[in-house]
């Protein structure tokens, strides 16, 4: 099982079962490896380290600056949150 790039539910490596796309599409895009479902603790501590580098730096921390800092879109940094947050 993958975290499907484009609705962020547990897919099966070639069809997701809810949205039926190529859940590995968007992360082969992007040339990542798509992320195992159970990933929240994971996400949780790269938020909390980019937080901090952003702090250190003398900013503040907002989804866009977090999205800089991971090389990743506000959109998913958004949905990263609400995944951390469950």
């Amino acid at each position: 099982m993958i975290e499907c790039g484009w609705c962020g539910q547990p897919a099966r490596p070639d069809r997701c079962g809810n949205c039926h796309r190529d859940p590995a599409l968007p992360w082969v895009q992007r040339g990542q490896e798509p992320p195992a479902p159970d990933t929240a603790d994971a996400v949780r501590r790269r938020l909390a380290a980019a937080g901090s580098d952003i702090e250190a730096q003398g900013n503040r921390v907002t989804a866009e600056r977090l999205a800089e800092q991971l090389d990743v879109s506000p959109r998913t940094v958004r949905r990263w949150q609400q995944m951390a947050a469950s």
